[in-house]
């Protein structure tokens, strides 16, 4: 806190199990590739944390939240082009068992969902770990995205309770909290109905509806990779590190910093016998010693 301001962003705790991350490729920015269209989900496990020490390096600081690597597998990232990665929220998708009250307070309102649907490992299924997750809808006639969401603000496991009620939001069926359950109680916001019309209430679904639920932990990130064949340093070895050239041979060899042989390249010419022009051309490598092969290389690249 400094003169009344107060800091409102809190780095996030996140693992690969929160994020799902698609790519696409191109194999420059003026073509179109038909990979480029198309963005394919990779693994999450390529997240990793970043831990921290203090600045003598001694002193072990835990993981820096909010601060994330990315390790690119070759078999994907391994081509010369431009890569786009989208990073995003992880997505689970559910549908909605029921809507409706508890047992105990039948003017709460709320989800049923099946957790065995969602949570195969039991990470979030448990009561309270749904808090702040948004829940979007799909039109149960399309199937399509619906601009409206709900943020869920509590979760509890819970199972049918069968009575006849007579209240306003009277069901066949209702809920009671039970830890023993597969089913959980998620209540959302906004939920309840407004004060000048009590018997409106917000929509936060219908049965057999098809949700998705998304962490809120981070925005999604997306991320322009560019993929080379040289870097700075190459570029200037090539440009600036020691040359051997032997004229009578054509041939250049351009060393790098420790010393080593990091290019070499042949050069011919080819002198055009009705005119007299001379035409320069460069031969990839010089592990061929036969002059007539050499020759039939040069005239491949005419």
């Amino acid at each position: 806190m400094a003169n009344g301001t107060y800091g409102s962003k809190k780095p996030a705790f996140i693992t690969s199990n929160d994020v799902d991350i698609f790519y696409s490729y191109r194999p420059s920015r003026s073509t179109e590739d038909t990979d480029s269209s198309v963005f394919k989900q990779i693994d999450s496990d390529i997240l990793y944390t970043v831990e921290a020490t203090s600045a003598d390096g001694g002193l072990s600081l835990g993981t820096l939240p909010g601060v994330y690597n990315l390790r690119l597998p070759l078999d994907t990232f391994g081509r010369v082009g431009f890569y786009t990665v989208y990073i995003k929220p992880k997505e689970i998708k559910t549908s909605i068992i029921a809507v409706s009250s508890l047992a105990a307070y039948p003017n709460v309102r709320g989800i049923v969902l099946n957790i065995n649907d969602f949570d195969e490992d039991g990470s979030i299924g448990n009561n309270g770990e749904l808090v702040g997750y948004r829940v979007e809808y799909f039109d149960t006639a399309t199937g399509k995205r619906l601009d409206t969401y709900r943020l869920i603000t509590s979760n509890n496991k819970c199972a049918p309770i069968t009575q006849n009620f007579n209240d306003s939001l009277s069901t066949n069926v209702k809920y009671g909290f039970n830890d023993s359950s597969n089913l959980t109680f998620c209540t959302l916001t906004p939920s309840s109905s407004l004060s000048f019309n009590s018997n409106s209430y917000p929509f936060i679904g219908e049965v057999g509806q098809t949700i998705a639920l998304i962490n809120t932990k981070f925005n999604p990130v997306m991320l322009d990779i560019e993929i080379t064949e040289h870097d700075i340093e190459t570029l200037s070895t090539m440009l600036e590190g020691d040359q051997l050239r032997n004229l009578d041979a054509g041939i250049i060899t351009t060393f790098n910093d420790d010393g080593g042989v990091y290019h070499q390249a042949e050069y011919g010419t080819v002198v055009d016998s009705s005119d007299g022009t001379h035409h320069d051309y460069k031969i990839k490598t010089t592990t061929t010693t036969n002059e007539a092969e050499k020759l039939e290389e040069i005239k491949e690249n005419l």
